[in-house]
Order: C-alpha cells, then sequence, then structure tokens
C-alpha cells in the first residue's frame, strides 16, 4: 500500500516541524511498501496534496501536525462532494498544538509509539460532517469537519486565535483566549433547527456539533459522542457567563459538564442556525467565517486508521 505522508512543519508554532526531522526515517522504514513525503506551504495546500496523492494511487494517507492539518487532508479526500478513492485510509501522527481527533481514535500519545501504532492500526468506518456557511468574504463556501464544528464561544475564540501564534502551548493559550474573549462576548441569540424537532430560538453561549469527543486542546466537549454512529453529539451551551464558564472548565476537561443545568445535549444528523447578530464559527480549531451555518453527517463516509 502506497504512503504519503502530509507534513506541516509550521504546526504547534513550529514544533511539528523539528519532531518530523527526527521521526522521518523511522516514519519511512515504519512501512514497508513505497512511502514518500511532502511538506505543507500555504494555507489548504494539504488539501490539494491529499487529492493529487489519491488520485496517482496513494491507499494510506498520514496527517503529521495538528487539527488543522488532519481537518485539510481529510478535506482532500472529497472533491466536487464525491469521494476520491473510497478504499484509501487515513491516519493522524499528532505533532501540533491540540490535536484533538486523536484522542477519540485512540491515537494521541508520543509520536513515536503513535507511529508504531499507525503500523498495525484497523482502518475504522468513520462519518464526516459538512458545512455550508458564510466565509471571511462574506461567500458561500462548504468545507467537511472530522472532529467538530461549532459556534458562539468556541467560533469567536478561534477567530481570536486565528492570526496569532500559540505561543504559551496548545492550553494555556487556548485558556488565555478564552477569557480574552470572554471579557468583551456576549451571548447571541440564536434559531436552531436539528433534524425533524421542533425549531428553537434562544440566547446560547455555544451550540457543538461533535463527531469526536474533544475539542479545544482537550477540552471533553461531548464524552458520549462516537464518530461511527452517524449521528452529531449536539451540545448545547446555554445563557452561560463569565463565572459559569470559568468554573466550568475542569469539570469540562473530564466530561462531567453535562450535569450543569445549563447544559444540553440532543442528537442528531442534521443541523440549521441562524441569528440577526454575528456568530462565528469554528471547525477543527479553525475560525472559518458565521452564520447562518447548515451541518450535515456523511455516515462511514472515510476510512480511518484507529485503535
Amino acid at each position: 500500500m502506497q504512503t504519503l505522508f502530509i507534513v506541516n512543519p509550521k504546526a504547534g508554532n513550529g514544533r511539528a516541524g523539528k519532531i518530523w526531522t527526527k521521526l522521518e526515517v523511522s516514519a519511512k522504514q515504519a512501512f514497508a511498501a513505497e512511502t514518500t513525503v511532502s511538506f505543507t506551504e500555504y494555507p489548504n495546500h494539504a488539501v490539494e496534496i491529499c487529492r493529487n496523492a489519491l488520485a496517482y494511487g496513494a491507499r494510506r494517507i498520514i496527517a503529521a501536525g495538528g487539527d488543522g492539518t488532519l481537518n485539510d487532508v481529510a478535506n482532500g479526500f472529497f472533491k466536487h462532494g464525491e469521494h476520491i478513492s473510497p478504499e484509501a485510509v487515513l491516519g493522524v501522527l499528532p505533532l501540533g498544538s491540540g490535536c484533538d481527533f486523536a484522542r477519540s481514535v485512540s491515537m494521541s500519545g508520543k509520536p513515536r509509539e503513535v507511529l508504531r501504532w499507525l503500523q498495525s492500526a484497523t482502518p475504522k468506518a468513520c462519518d464526516i460532517g459538512v458545512v455550508r456557511f458564510f466565509d471571511h468574504d462574506g461567500e458561500k463556501a462548504e468545507r467537511y469537519f472530522i472532529n467538530i464544528a461549532d459556534f458562539g464561544l468556541g467560533g469567536a475564540v478561534a477567530e481570536r486565535l486565528r492570526n496569532g501564534k500559540k505561543r504559551w502551548g496548545a492550553n494555556l493559550s487556548y485558556l488565555l483566549a478564552i477569557f480574552t474573549t470572554l471579557s468583551t462576548y456576549h451571548n447571541p441569540k440564536i434559531h436552531l433547527q436539528i433534524d425533524d424537532q421542533s425549531s428553537r430560538e434562544a440566547v446560547m453561549n455555544s451550540v457543538i456539533a461533535a463527531n469526536g469527543q474533544f475539542f479545544g486542546a482537550g477540552l471533553r466537549i461531548a464524552p458520549d459522542a462516537r464518530v461511527d454512529d452517524g449521528q452529531f453529539d449536539i451540545v448545547l451551551l446555554k445563557d452561560l457567563g463569565l463565572i459559569d464558564v470559568v468554573l466550568n472548565l475542569a469539570r469540562a476537561r473530564k466530561g462531567n459538564h453535562l450535569a450543569h443545568p445549563m447544559v444540553e445535549v440532543l442528537r442528531g444528523s442534521k443541523l440549521t442556525a441562524r441569528s440577526t447578530q454575528k456568530v462565528a464559527i469554528d471547525i477543527d480549531g479553525e475560525s472559518v467565517g458565521s452564520l447562518p451555518v447548515e451541518m450535515s453527517v456523511l455516515p462511514a463516509a472515510i476510512r480511518v486508521l484507529a485503535r
């Protein structure tokens, strides 16, 4: 099986590139079949690399970087709404800041350990989310996600981090961004529709459509989510204020926040939302645009290497 490592050397503030220089020989030796390496050079480059590789016969694509790199590579498996190579498999070598999806498929660990696990990992059918929204230029856009898409506070935090480096490391940088954003953030009124359930309109802090369990560099926001059940776990953080968010961050990291009276979890395969206010969207840790939005599940749309 031809293997391609797509490496984002800038992931994790350049940490990924430094780690890769120590791993490259081992990575190439780990797979007996032909193994090649491509480095990303600009935003969305991994999408292009992945599509070209699949078209020319690569059947194992391993994303080496963070969740943003993984998202780009996952998007590269599709073109014009069609899977380019259904028999191909996607692997993740977590070298970036957050690496949240890796936790949901038990691929979170030291890079050399994960490299060994990838050799014997079993391909697992994995759902993919597709999001239709308006990008930062106000243009209609569509993007796939493999882990989590959300809007509200999470989107505002991602927007704050968009042009800045995570210079304090993933966890501390994310926490600082949360606190800084909360100082001026006002919970918006959101109109929400999930499948054929009754629509609702309420002031909400965040709406999280989860395929995986983790986001925000280790927050276990959707502890019951499964990547292969054909549904999103939709976590509603209602009209939570600054103090509520701060007091419950530790609980969210352990996945113990669902008992909070201002937290509700629903399940569904389609979600639409709109607001009269600007509400930012985050897809797999990246700021992409704002509401209105439509999200839907593509069941078992991709094969992922998992333990």
